[in-house]
Formats: structure tokens, C-alpha cells, sequence
């Protein structure tokens, strides 16, 4: 019988190695009723399952459950694991209280000292006191578990981000891979995704092919379990971009859908929604792009938007965006429910990292909604602070994308020129020849005669709209479409569908 406890409890560190996590719930039912030494084990292994998915539940196991430890390794293993999980949910000084007291237990277990040497600078990141040169990083170097270096580098990378010495973050990225991958061992497939995701949206940003090369190849190799969907869909995500930023259009859209395909919620699923209809309206297909909108605008219906998390809610902002040209009655309200929640719950990183990487991200959001809003003077106040952030830590994509929409706020060719310059690092890249265009140039003045609802109601035809279905579309009456249609007709000269869109062809609005 004991050799089955062993058996389940090796099955079930496998499992949590590999991020199979119902697996390991499965495995370690009923551990607390183990026969010793099983139970020690058993029960510190479910804490550590608990902490990848539900760390307040964690606490409340491992409070429970402290009465079973017994051993000098286990105490040592316990205090570690409630320190985390503490750590995770910014309780600091019960986590710092935890962790010395593991440092009682630490000769007990291999490697105590390398585990304790991360913790210590892993807190210290928390404290904002985080330093690359930590001798405590030499110490945790030593762990003979290369998934232990592993973690290591990862923490370290955190420390180069927080100076902002993102070359050296990316180094210590593509070491932490390297280590694991030179030992043979099995990676610890949560951790892994981690840095597979930081590595690919780091290169992404920063325009390093190289290192979008290196992640996609980390990414290719891994087993992607369920839980860390997120991880694979925001890796996913990266690669789109970086894609199309570099002329593959084609490609991007074919990741972009394999996110959606993969999409762990329906909140990241519409963001797949939004990232194809955003690439279709840049390469001038906005048949295309109101598809994919209107798509994920359905699936938004569905979503309780308060109780998202992280990047999800960053969706809200760019429907705002999308919609500002299509129907500025939705964007209005996508615009202001993300304002009446604000920035908080948006990212932990707000609040445990202190780089400007994050307030400049924080500002691109604001900015986009003022833009959206109409707000021009707020819009140009944040987005200016979001672009010098941006480029003085090269991060090319987002100072692009922000110089751009200044250029369109402002009619300032200084703004063209930036936009140009920073979207130029990514060679053959289509959106340079939309932001090169000066914004005066992009209008039409016969489409700048239309309203709001006539200019949307005009791109619904020129993509094969009819009166009802525009209707279904904008929820508005036949009778205000009909009116509408009368009124673009009546502007453009036309006097049919096909003359409009063959109108709109030449005019290059369509």
C-alpha cells in the first residue's frame, strides 16, 4: 500500500512539473488522510498545486494542514510555499516572516540555500530594492536543479527590467531557457511558458528578431497544457504582430486565429476578434475589418467586463479605438466602461513593478480613450507622455503607435516623422506606408461632409450592406437607414450601391 502513495505522489509532481494540474488534483485526493510519510509530502504538494491556481486557497490548505508537518524538509517546504503565498497576494511582511523562518530548516534540504538566496531577491524586486549585481543571485546560481537556475535568470531578468536594461532582460530571458535545455531535464512547463510569453512580447516590442526567433522556437517545442492557455495566447499574439509588423500580413492572420482558436476566455477571444479586424483596416480590407469586429462586439455582449483581469479589460480600449470610425455610439460606451473601472485590476505589474515601461502603458490607455472621447487635449497630454516613455526605453512598436496617433490628433509632421521612424524598425512593415501618408491626406472631402452615422452607414454599403441588414447593424429603424443611404447617394452623386463603392475606389476611401 505505501508503494502506491509513493507512486501517486511521483505521479503527481510529474504532473505539476509538466502544469497537467487536474491531473495532480486527481493524484493527490485525499492526501491529508495519508499514512505517514506520505501525508507530509502529499499535503505540501497539493500547496503548491493550489498556488498555481488559487493562492487564498493555498493559504487557507496550508494553515490546516500545518499541524501534519513534521520533518525539518517539510517545515522547510512549508514556510517556503506560504511565503509565495503570501508574496502573491501583496501580504509582504507575512511573506518575509515566513521565509525566515525557513531559513531555520534550510540545511535540512538540498539546495536550501540556493531556494532561500532567490526568495530573498525575489523580495527585494517587491520592495522595488531589486539590483542585477545581488550577491544573493550568485548563490541561487549554484541550485544543482537546472530548473532552479532557470528561475534564477527569470528573477534576475525582472531586476534588469526594473533599471530598464532590457538587452540585458532579454539575455537573461534566453539564458533561463538555455539552462534547462542544455541539462535534458524536463522544464517546469508553468515557468516555462512564463518566460516563453516575456521573451516574445519583450522582442516583439523592442523589434529583436533574433530574440522572436528564440521564443518561437522555446514556444514550438513546449507541451502546452490548459493551464497556462494564457501564456500560449499571448505568446501567440506577439508572433501575430511581429508578423505583420515585418509584411506577413497573411501569417498574422492565420496566428491571430489560432489565438482565437486557443482563447481562454471570451474576453481574450474577441481581443483575437479586434487584433484581425485591426490588421484587415490597416491593410485597407474594411469589409474584412467589420467582420471581425462586429464578431467579437457579439461576443462582448457576453462578457461581464467588471470582473475581468490583467490585460483582458485592455480589449475595452481598443473596441473604443475600432469603433470611433464605425458606430461612435458604441465606441462612446466601450470608452467609458473601461474609464468608470479604471486602471485598476488591469495588471499586478502596476502595482509591483516600478518601471516607466508600465506608466507608459498606463498612458497609451488613457490617451486612446480621450482620443476616442474627442477629448483632444487630454488625448495629446497622455499620448506625448506615453511616446517619450516609450522611446526612451526603444520599445518601437508602442512608440509607434503612439507617435501616430498624435500625427492624426495634431496634423503635426514632426509626429508622421517620429511614427516612421520607430515602425521602421520592422522592415516591410505595412503600417509605415499608412502613418507616412501626412493625416490632412488620409481625409476625403466628400467623406468629411458626411456625419458620423453617414460615414458608417456609407462603409456598410460599399461593403454589400443592404438597408436591412444595415439596420441589424447599427440598430437603428429602417426608415433612419433608408434616410441615411438617401443622404451618402446624394453627396457622392451616385445613385446606386455599385456606383458608390466604384465611387469610393477611386476616391481611395474604399
Amino acid at each position: 500500500m505505501s508503494e502506491s502513495y509513493a507512486d501517486d505522489l511521483a505521479r503527481a509532481e510529474k504532473a505539476l512539473l509538466a502544469a497537467e494540474f487536474d491531473r495532480a488534483a486527481q493524484l493527490l485526493e485525499g492526501c491529508e488522510d495519508w499514512p505517514s510519510p506520505h501525508a507530509e509530502s502529499g499535503v505540501l504538494a497539493n500547496a503548491e498545486l493550489l498556488l498555481h491556481t488559487d493562492p487564498a486557497a493555498a493559504i487557507a490548505w496550508l494553515a490546516m494542514v500545518q499541524g501534519s508537518i513534521a520533518t525539518d524538509a517539510g517545515r522547510f517546504r512549508f514556510n517556503l510555499l506560504s511565503a509565495r503565498a503570501f508574496a502573491v497576494v501583496r501580504n509582504t511582511a507575512t511573506a518575509t516572516a515566513r521565509m525566515l523562518e525557513a531559513e531555520k530548516f534550510a540545511d535540512a534540504v538540498s539546495n536550501g540555500a540556493a531556494q532561500l538566496a532567490l526568495y530573498r531577491a525575489r523580495f527585494r524586486w517587491y520592495r522595488g530594492e531589486a539590483t542585477p549585481d545581488d550577491p544573493d543571485f550568485e548563490i541561487a546560481f549554484t541550485n544543482t536543479d537546472p530548473n532552479g537556475r532557470c528561475l534564477a535568470f527569470l528573477q534576475r531578468s525582472w531586476a534588469h527590467a526594473a533599471r530598464e536594461d532590457y538587452a540585458s532582460q532579454t539575455r537573461d530571458l534566453r539564458a533561463s531557457l538555455a539552462v534547462v535545455d542544455e541539462s535534458g531535464r524536463a522544464p517546469h512547463v508553468k515557468t516555462r511558458a512564463m518566460i516563453v510569453f516575456a521573451l516574445a512580447r519583450l522582442a516583439f516590442e523592442r523589434a529583436d528578431a533574433q530574440g522572436v526567433v528564440h521564443a518561437q522556437a522555446a514556444y514550438d517545442a513546449l507541451a502546452w497544457t490548459d493551464a497556462v492557455a494564457v501564456e500560449r495566447y499571448q505568446s501567440l499574439r506577439a508572433f501575430g504582430w511581429d508578423a505583420f509588423m515585418r509584411g506577413a500580413a497573411a501569417r498574422a492572420q492565420w496566428i491571430f486565429r489560432e489565438a482565437r482558436d486557443i482563447a481562454p476566455s471570451d474576453a481574450w477571444r474577441a481581443m483575437a476578434h479586434l487584433d484581425r479586424a485591426y490588421v484587415a483596416r490597416i491593410e485597407g480590407n474594411e469589409a474584412w475589418a467589420l467582420d471581425e469586429l462586429f464578431e467579437a462586439h457579439a461576443i462582448a455582449q457576453r462578457i461581464p467586463w467588471a470582473q475581468t483581469a490583467n490585460e483582458e479589460r485592455t480589449a475595452l480600449v481598443t473596441f473604443a479605438e475600432l469603433f470611433a470610425q464605425v458606430d461612435s455610439a458604441r465606441a462612446q460606451w466601450y470608452a467609458a466602461t473601461f474609464s468608470a473601472m479604471g486602471l485598476d485590476g488591469v495588471s499586478p505589474n502596476f502595482v509591483t513593478s516600478r518601471e516607466r515601461r508600465m506608466t507608459a502603458e498606463a498612458r497609451f490607455v488613457v490617451g486612446t480613450i480621450e482620443r476616442t472621447s474627442g477629448n483632444d487635449a487630454a488625448a495629446i497630454e497622455a499620448l506625448t507622455e506615453a511616446y517619450e516613455l516609450f522611446a526612451g526605453i526603444d520599445h518601437h512598436f508602442k512608440a509607434g503607435l503612439a507617435a501616430s496617433a498624435l500625427a492624426d490628433v495634431t496634423v503635426d509632421p514632426k509626429w508622421t516623422a517620429r511614427a516612421v521612424a520607430h515602425i521602421g524598425h520592422y522592415p516591410g512593415s505595412p503600417l509605415a506606408r499608412t502613418v507616412a501618408k501626412p493625416a490632412a491626406e488620409r481625409t476625403d472631402p466628400l467623406f468629411e461632409r458626411l456625419t458620423s452615422m453617414q460615414r458608417q452607414v456609407a462603409r456598410g454599403m460599399w461593403e454589400g450592406l443592404d438597408a436591412r441588414r444595415l439596420s441589424r447593424r447599427f440598430s437603428r429603424s429602417l426608415f433612419t437607414i433608408e434616410r441615411e443611404m438617401a443622404a451618402v447617394h446624394a453627396v457622392f452623386g451616385t445613385t446606386s450601391v455599385n456606383a458608390l463603392r466604384e465611387a469610393a475606389l477611386a476616391r481611395g476611401i474604399a
